[in-house]
Formats: C-alpha cells, sequence, structure tokens
C-alpha cells in the first residue's frame, strides 16, 4: 500500500470539512473514472493488463477509503490507518491485513464493503451516506449507530 495515501485521505476527512469541499470534487472525479475504466481494465485485486497497475487501482482504493471513513467516522478512521501503518511498519501487507485492522478497530465487519471496491467485477455505489455531524467539547463528531467494542 502507497504510504503517501493516509496524507491524502486524512485531507479529504479533515474533521469539520464542507461537503463542498474541493477535494470532495476529486473523489467524485476519481469515482467516475472508476466507473468508467473498470469494466476494460478489471478491478483493481483482478486486473486485466498487469501494466494498468498504476491507473486503475488508485481510484477505487481512494473511493474506498473515504467510504470507509463516512461510514466509521473520523477518530475511528485514522485510528485504524495509524493502526495499520504501525503494524505493518517495514513489512509486507494484504488486503486482508487491512480488513482486519479495520474490523478490528471499528468493532464492525468491513470485509465485504472493501472487498467489493478491490475484487467486485463492477464499480460500488459511490458512498453517500454519511452519519449526521454533531458537536460535543468544541469538536465535531459523527453518531455512528451501535458502540464499536475496540
Amino acid at each position: 500500500m502507497d504510504q503517501r495515501r493516509p496524507r491524502l485521505l486524512l485531507h479529504v476527512a479533515l474533521p469539520g470539512r464542507k461537503e463542498d469541499h474541493p477535494l470532495k470534487e476529486s473523489v467524485e472525479r476519481t469515482y467516475e473514472y472508476d466507473q468508467e475504466n473498470r469494466s476494460e481494465t478489471g478491478p483493481p485485486g483482478r486486473l486485466k493488463d498487469p501494466g494498468d497497475v498504476l491507473g486503475s487501482t488508485n481510484a477505487p482504493g481512494v473511493v474506498m477509503l473515504h467510504g470507509l471513513n463516512r461510514q466509521v467516522g473520523d477518530a475511528t478512521f485514522q485510528k485504524i490507518e495509524k493502526t495499520f501503518f504501525e503494524r505493518f511498519r517495514h513489512k509486507t501487507a494484504s488486503t486482508q491485513d487491512y480488513i482486519n485492522v479495520a474490523n478490528e478497530v471499528s468493532g464492525r465487519d468491513f470485509s465485504a464493503y472493501i472487498k467489493s471496491w478491490i475484487y467486485g467485477a463492477k464499480t460500488p455505489p459511490y458512498p453517500t451516506s454519511a452519519p449526521a455531524p454533531t458537536q460535543t467539547e468544541g469538536h465535531k463528531v459523527r453518531a455512528v449507530g451501535p458502540p464499536s467494542r475496540a
């Protein structure tokens, strides 16, 4: 996994971000790119031509991570990313390793969601549902449903 990815996503996932932020438009364009090209190139985990690895794997990954962030909230997403990169620093990691960390940290099962972005023949639906923001002690938080076991 690209070590630069979390920095990009932390910008997309900044707490208190506006929904009309320019980076949101960038994620939407990235989603459109994947929709237009996935049938030709194949899903990022099963590319038809290995030469497409640089152009056809980043787009779905960015949108998948953006959607994961929207589902778990900023604090949990940042904890997932931090845990993953600390655990696998200077090691090789697989998609399943990332799934395991996301599930462990969030207390939820994101296996099907993540695998749909990596291995699905069609681009999954754009992640539009975000938990409703609330204010607590001057920090923006998002209610994400049942409390996590983390």
